[in-house]
């Protein structure tokens, strides 16, 4: 089966500008790889970035992330009124450092989850560059399957 066309990702930012796009979407990173997480409000992106980050990844941003064009290709980061919290919902704000700015490694749509259970590969187009996207059903497992996803990436087929 051939994989799906590269999906456009500037499509989805509420503002583009200068400086670079601007999503409603949640940022995090491990090891110098981040991850964007998006979908409406509600759909658990800052649930699964506080599961992130209590598994040891940083937070770039939570609620709006910019992603900047860079000669090493996309790159995450906090807009200028980013905030070092993130929302745990029936609980409020919590403190959380941020990280620094990190290339964009894995596009997460928490907005359409594929049916298979083997869905195909899918990529993101940004900048001219492709990033891996993900479309995962809301599982337990979801945060510790992205924390191998960013640290060791796809099985080779």
């Amino acid at each position: 089966m051939d994989a799906p066309a590269p999906e456009p990702l500037i499509d989805r930012a509420v503002q583009v500008t200068a400086t670079g796009a601007e999503f409603h979407a949640t940022a995090i990173a491990l090891q110098g790889r981040a991850a964007l997480l998006l979908g409406p409000s509600g759909a658990g992106k800052s649930a699964l970035a506080l599961e992130l980050v209590a598994l040891g990844a940083g937070l770039i941003g939570d609620d709006r992330v910019l992603i900047r064009d860079s000669a090493d290709g996309p790159l995450a980061a906090p807009t200028p009124m980013t905030l070092a919290a993130i929302e745990a919902r029936g609980i409020g704000l919590i403190a959380a450092p941020l990280c620094p700015p990190a290339p964009l490694a894995l596009v997460i749509d928490l907005a359409r989850a594929d049916a298979d259970r083997l869905p195909p590969r899918r990529d993101a187009l940004i900048y001219r560059r492709t990033v891996p996207l993900i479309r995962p059903p809301r599982t337990p497992t979801l945060a510790a399957a992205v924390m191998l996803l960013l640290t060791h990436g796809f099985a080779a087929l």
